[in-house]
């Protein structure tokens, strides 16, 4: 199990196969998706396990029923740095000196530019949270997933009202028309994998 974990190939299609299942049973109902790696070693250990844990799931199904889950994932623009000398300073006539001080101005704004996008992307993930009965915040994906190379800056999960799901995408374009310094994706309706977290059973 370690060593397929670790091979993209056949977690892409294990994932893909466990998806199919949970959506094909949470078009008519909601549902608690399983983790991808849990495992019983039989049905009666599983009935026992639900039996046990019937309360906390009865818990789960109440707060996603007639919810569904969406995701953002924001991105930073790449912009191109302007290859001026920093403002209101001289360079030096020594071509070492104003190399470094170019650089040092580069930086400068390229720390500038950073701050900023993920001031922005705090915002956007603000306002998205307001729009949603609950929100999650994952880990940025590795760029071998995403097939982007801009860096992600969020990757948010939001549970929202079904009769709601138009209003979120609309607040999504509206970020995404506020902050033209980043790229908004926006991804579903899911399954809620992100809000049926149950803690792990006692040993």
């Amino acid at each position: 199990m370690r060593r397929n974990l670790e091979d993209l190939n056949w977690l892409e299609t294990v994932a893909r196969a466990h998806h199919s299942v949970v959506e094909a049973v949470g078009r008519s109902r909601p549902v608690v998706p399983a983790r991808l790696t849990t495992v019983y070693r039989d049905d009666a250990r599983l009935r026992a396990m639900l039996e046990q844990r019937r309360g906390d799931f009865d818990a789960v199904l109440d707060r996603v029923s007639g919810r569904t889950e969406w995701g953002v994932k924001v991105y930073a623009v790449p912009t191109t740095a302007p290859s001026s000398e920093p403002s209101g300073r001289k360079a030096s006539g020594r071509p070492g000196t104003a190399y470094l001080q170019r650089r040092r101005a580069q930086l400068s704004a390229e720390d500038q530019r950073w701050q900023l996008a993920v001031a922005d992307a705090e915002e956007v993930h603000a306002a998205l949270t307001a729009f949603a009965a609950a929100a999650q915040r994952h880990p940025p994906q590795d760029r071998r997933l995403t097939g982007r190379t801009e860096p992600m800056l969020l990757n948010g999960a939001y549970l929202v009202e079904m009769r709601d799901s138009d209003r979120f995408g609309d607040a999504v374009t509206a970020q995404a028309a506020r902050h033209p310094g980043l790229h908004l994706e926006l991804t579903g309706p899911w399954p809620p994998y992100s809000f049926v977290t149950i803690d792990e059973e006692p040993p």
